[in-house]
């Protein structure tokens, strides 16, 4: 008794058509992860930039606030609110984003850490 391959439109099991056929469907399946990839990436990086321009919003809003509250009315600032001016600044500052923060940040560090007496 001999074994014979099934023929289907042609193509032979275990022969060079399946071959090819395998070649293309591993090439589409790749075409499809890159293409995937990319994608995500871009995504990604799209949501990353939307948090940081976000970050920066709400971090510039606050440092503008505490100028106002000690720059513009009180005319000093605590320590404890001058270290927390700095690490918003600095997060700010890391982030990329300067221009005008520079100039209200060494205003800020100018200001005397304790009301001046009259």
């Amino acid at each position: 008794m001999s074994c014979r391959w099934p023929k289907a439109a042609g193509y032979f099991v275990g022969g060079a058509a399946v071959d090819s056929l395998i070649d293309n469907a591993i090439k589409v399946l790749f075409g499809m992860i890159v293409s995937f990839l990319i994608g995500y990436y871009a995504k990604q990086s799209k949501e990353k930039d939307a948090l940081r321009a976000g970050l920066q919003a709400v971090l510039r809003d606050r440092m503008i606030q505490q100028y106002s509250q000690y720059y513009e009315d009180k005319h000093y600032m605590p320590i404890y609110a001058k270290d927390s001016f700095e690490a918003c600044y600095q997060s700010y500052h890391n982030l990329g984003q300067n221009g005008v923060m520079d100039d209200i940040y060494k205003k800020i560090k100018a200001l005397p850490t304790k009301p001046i007496e009259n």
